[in-house]
């Protein structure tokens, strides 16, 4: 993905409270960015650039004194096998998940501690609280530290979609591989954001909600709080 639609993501998850929303946005618009940019590309392609990109501009007709007219708008076609291969095409490999998830039916508030939140954290939990159906809230001094569970359902902020997400991101780096984290699981340090396949198709997704004054790089932090979690798996 273009390096572009880091920091509108950023913001996006930054504002939100719960991974329902955050975890949402950070795989489903990874994907719908990453198409807008490469779309946006082939049409600013065809109006700016001499690179071909999809379509090749016809000879211009000319006027009587040999002048080119004004507003030549005709295109060859190209045969969409050429077409693929040429600069701007928007293709991508789809991703595939570890395993096809299933509801892991469990209390997000009974697989980590506030004491395990504040000793991977370093801070102080100021409360802990239910959103269901999917997430608990570890509420420290300015951010939130979330733990959410995979029910099944195909949630748009669940963790499944949030791997899958973070899944497109690796072959850009803005995703990594974690290891010693349930059987896999990917960090995407620019949303602050941890997504685990548990195994047998249970995913867990942990993150940090809030201003970057508190936990600003919480890598380590949050397998701590995953590793609490997957223990009780």
């Amino acid at each position: 993905m273009p390096s572009l639609s880091l920091p509108s993501l950023s913001l996006a998850l930054a504002v939100v409270r719960g991974p329902e929303q955050a975890g949402g946005m950070t795989g489903r618009l990874a994907r719908v960015v990453a198409v807008g940019l490469a779309v946006g590309g082939l049409v600013a392609g065809c109006g700016g650039s001499s690179e071909p990109t999809g379509s090749v501009p016809a000879s211009p007709d000319r006027t009587a004194s040999g002048d080119v007219a004004p507003d030549v708008t005709a295109t060859q076609d190209v045969p969409a096998s050429e077409a693929a291969d040429l600069p701007g095409d928007a293709s991508a490999e789809a991703v595939v998940l570890p395993a096809q998830p299933v509801a892991w039916d469990v209390d997000p508030c009974s697989l980590v501690t506030a004491a395990e939140v504040e000793a991977a954290t370093g801070e102080t939990v100021t409360g802990t609280a239910e959103q269901p159906p999917i997430t608990c809230l570890y509420t420290l001094d300015g951010v939130d530290v979330f733990v959410s569970v995979e029910d099944g359902e195909g949630r748009m902020g669940g963790p499944a979609a949030v791997y899958e997400g973070y899944l497109g991101w690796l072959p850009t780096g803005e995703a990594v591989e974690v290891e010693g984290v349930g059987e896999s699981a990917l960090y995407a340090p620019s949303v602050r954001g941890l997504a685990v396949h548990v195994g047998d198709g249970r995913y867990l997704a942990v993150g940090v909600n809030g201003g970057f004054s508190v936990l600003a790089e919480p890598q380590q932090a949050l397998v701590e709080v995953a590793n609490a979690a997957v223990g009780r798996a």
